[in-house]
């Protein structure tokens, strides 16, 4: 099996956001064919829509182990009535087995829903939001030793990056 790294950071989500879960889609910039599906919320609520294989995590802090490599998160979405809103993110990150990286508090506010109107006689379900990364890296790493005693990786602050 070959080696994952490992990244962290915290979710703060709010308004629409702040539903049963969300499901963040991450591709591996490398190879787009690689992609992975995240889920944060409670493990009891996933039955709500069938959303497929992923990992699942409380709010909060989380942890992914990925392979190394640069990855981008290009989507966000949340349940909506018996359909899935989904919304284009613009984040990138880096994975190594090296270090552990801190990726910062991802903070996104759900305004409000909005129906699009795309070339095709089909009404998609979306929602507006305001996107933000904190750095919280002092509280995050002394979180981050009790969480994980036994990690022995150096932490690097390595912030989402914004595009």
């Amino acid at each position: 099996m070959p080696a994952k790294g490992l990244v962290f950071g915290k979710t703060d989500f709010c308004g629409l956001l702040k539903v049963a879960y969300a499901r963040l889609t991450i591709v591996d910039q490398a190879d787009p064919s690689r992609v992975y599906y995240f889920y944060v919320g409670s493990k009891s609520n996933q039955n709500l829509l069938p959303w497929g294989k992923g990992e699942v995590m409380e709010p909060g802090y989380f942890f992914l182990q990925l392979p190394p490599g640069k990855y981008a998160v290009t989507a966000i979405a949340i349940p909506v009535g018996s359909t899935i809103a989904e919304e284009p993110l613009a984040l990138e990150m880096p994975v190594s087995v090296e270090r552990t990286y801190y990726l910062g508090t991802l903070k996104i506010d759900g305004i409000k829903e909005r129906a699009k109107f795309g070339g095709v006689p089909l009404v998609r379900p979306g929602f507006e939001y305001t996107m933000a990364v904190e750095d919280e890296f002092e509280a995050a790493t002394r979180d981050f030793a009790s969480l994980l005693p036994r990690h022995d990786m150096p932490v690097v602050k390595k912030l989402f990056q914004v595009k």
